[in-house]
């Protein structure tokens, strides 16, 4: 790319925009193509002789768990696809990253098998630690606009609302396996290296974090999207390994289901900020294990 065109670096900018445009089409027209076949599926369901309770019926399954999450895994499943292809070409093509290969490199894999018990105590005390910052915003931020903690809670009950097995599998497929793969393919994975080609490292990473911050619904995750998403993105920047990212985003959002009503911020000044300085240590602490695992794995393999 000619750096000196600055017509051509705002297009290669703009273009850094398309895979976020992407996520969200696809998001939309999961919507409208599940509205779709709910309706008509309800038409054959409804009781002829009581037509008239159809348009409650039907906006409450529109809001039900079953429907959100059903729409939730039809784009991100629709996503991954798309995503590891467009990941897989830039490789071969040698747009963006030295190698090419797979869609996620056999290095990156070596990785995870050569020193697996210090790379997943990186990972595993960094996703806590993460939680735990991500938990100290959210109780901040909600100090300062009560309104957006509700926004927050009332978004978050499609999640608790689940009724049975079938619904609680799909809140955790999609929360936990295909949304974080679906992001971190699309915004660590393809954001990031796009802008990395018109920017620095350290700019891009504040691209696509804030990319990956403003596709969430309400404004306290989309705030700490943004932390958690530059996290990821200064891990990536240091390993070049998007395995290591998509595990972590895994090990997030599977902790925070399962343990977020256990986290303590602290009810005085003092555990306050003391919980807060041992989460940013952690953190600090996992993100250099990783960083360890990596260079060993990167020491052996140039042996």
């Amino acid at each position: 790319m000619n750096r000196s065109n600055p017509r051509g670096r705002l297009q290669s900018f703009l273009f850094c925009m398309v895979p976020s445009i992407v996520i969200l089409a696809l998001q939309n027209g999961a919507v409208v193509f599940g509205s779709q076949i709910y309706v008509v599926w309800m038409l054959f369901k409804a009781d002829k002789g009581n037509m008239a309770d159809f348009g409650q019926q039907f906006s409450q399954g529109l809001t039900s768990t079953g429907f959100l999450m059903g729409v939730s895994l039809l784009y991100s499943a629709v996503g991954i696809v798309i995503f590891v292809l467009w990941y897989q070409t830039m490789k071969k093509q040698d747009a963006v990253l030295p190698d090419s290969g797979d869609a996620v490199r056999a290095a990156d894999r070596d990785s995870l098998r050569r020193y697996p018990l210090l790379l997943y105590a990186g990972i595993a005390l960094f996703a806590v630690s993460a939680q735990y910052i991500c938990e100290y915003l959210v109780t901040v931020l909600s100090k300062m606009e009560p309104e957006w903690l509700t926004w927050l809670e009332e978004l978050m009950q499609s999640f608790n609302a689940a009724e049975g097995g079938a619904d609680v599998l799909l809140v955790i497929a999609y929360t936990v396996f295909f949304g974080p793969l679906c992001e971190e393919l699309c915004f660590r994975g393809l954001t990031f290296n796009l802008c990395r080609r018109v920017m620095p490292p350290f700019a891009a990473n504040v691209v696509q974090a804030l990319l990956f911050g403003g596709m969430h619904a309400n404004p306290l995750q989309s705030i700490y999207a943004f932390a958690f998403g530059y996290l990821l993105g200064q891990i990536y920047i240091e390993t070049d390994n998007l395995m290591i990212t998509i595990l972590a985003h895994i090990a997030f959002n599977g902790l925070g289901m399962c343990f977020e009503r256990y986290i303590v911020v602290g009810t005085t000044p003092m555990t306050f900020f003391s919980i807060l300085f041992i989460a940013l240590l952690a953190a600090y602490l996992g993100y250099l294990l990783i960083l360890k695992a990596q260079q060993m794995k990167d020491e052996a393999a140039a042996v």
